[in-house]
């Protein structure tokens, strides 16, 4: 999981632990890149928005194309409105959602779906 908001994070986990999963936690995408390659989960759970210099469609692209054993499945969240989110995604040449799948990402939610989704 990886997020930089804590009452987010915290809430997160606590829905996770509940449902049985196993959750390591960052703070920022550079911090989980670091962990990725000796803690891959089967499940990478990223806020687009986060401390540091990466947003969390750069990191699934990254865990993606980069790692020896990427996760299985990733999930982009973000709170409110994704409209700025996905222009920002758009410029990048990430037209759709299915666009977004070609990366890796198993789905673009917001955060409270996100977590009903689960």
């Amino acid at each position: 999981l990886v997020e930089d908001n804590e009452i987010i994070r915290e809430s997160m986990i606590y829905f996770l632990e509940n449902i049985g999963a196993i959750i390591h936690c960052y703070d920022s995408a550079e911090e989980a890149l670091l962990a990725l390659p000796t803690k891959t989960p089967s499940i990478l759970i990223t806020d687009y928005h986060l401390a540091g210099k990466m947003t969390g469609d750069m990191l699934i692209q990254k865990a993606h194309h980069e790692l020896t054993s990427p996760p299985d499945h990733y999930i982009l969240s973000s709170a409110g409105d994704t409209s700025n989110e996905i222009k920002a995604l758009q410029e990048k040449g990430i037209k759709n959602l299915a666009e977004i799948h070609k990366t890796g990402a198993i789905d673009f939610y917001t955060k409270l779906l996100a977590v009903l989704s689960l």
